[in-house]
Formats: C-alpha cells, structure tokens, sequence
C-alpha cells in the first residue's frame, strides 16, 4: 500500500506541475537555441576581432598577413551576422515562450554590428 500511495502522489505532481505550465519545450529547440547563441557571439567577436584588426594596421604596427586576417574576419562576421539573424527570427517565431526581450535585442544588434562592419571594412 505504501508504494501505491508513492505513486499516486508522484502522479498528482506530475500534473500539477503539467497543468501549471511547466513543460519543458525539448526536442530540436533546445540545440536550434544554442546553435543561434553561439552564431551571435561568434558574429560578435569576428566583428571586434576585425576592428581591432584595422586598429592595428592603422597604427603601422599591421602588415599584409594582419590585413588579409581583418579581411576574413569581416567576412566570415557578415555571413555569421545574417546567419545570426535569421536564427533570431526562427527561434522567436517557432518557440512556444519566445526569449527574453534583452537576449532578443542584444542578438539582433551583434547581428546588425557585424554586418555593418563588414559593409564598411576599410
């Protein structure tokens, strides 16, 4: 008897907890938003990557292989930051709580300040 009443108050829990809204959303979602995470501060540190790049190349400091080394990382931001922000799109749209409002706004802005960077790289 003492096991039967153990699950039938796991049981109860378990739907209080379901009906409560709890749920976890699982399945392809959870890599999807780590995935987008990682493209936004991947975009992210290819553009600071390629500002400083300039900055030393600027201050005489840079020669051809520094340059040609801006030059990739401004390109490889710019696919990232559009990779970066359509994942945004995706992941606001497909998930059932969408992410927090400032997680949002800091991904679309390191998506649009690494393209930026590219489009006006030198």
């Amino acid at each position: 008897m003492g096991k039967a009443s153990r699950r039938d108050r796991a049981g109860r829990r378990k739907k209080r907890l379901v009906s409560r809204g709890n749920r976890r959303e699982g399945g392809p979602l959870e890599p999807l938003t780590v995935g987008w995470m990682l493209s936004v501060l991947t975009a992210l540190a290819c553009a600071a990557g390629a500002l400083t790049v300039t900055w030393f190349v600027r201050a005489g400091e840079g020669a051809a292989r520094i340059a040609l080394l801006g030059d990739l990382l401004a390109f490889a931001g710019f696919i990232i930051g559009c990779i970066s922000l359509i994942l945004t799109a995706v992941v606001i749209k497909v998930r059932r709580e969408p992410p927090p409002a400032p997680v949002s706004i800091f991904a679309v802005l390191a998506g649009v300040a690494s393209v930026v960077v590219a489009l006006f790289w030198r």
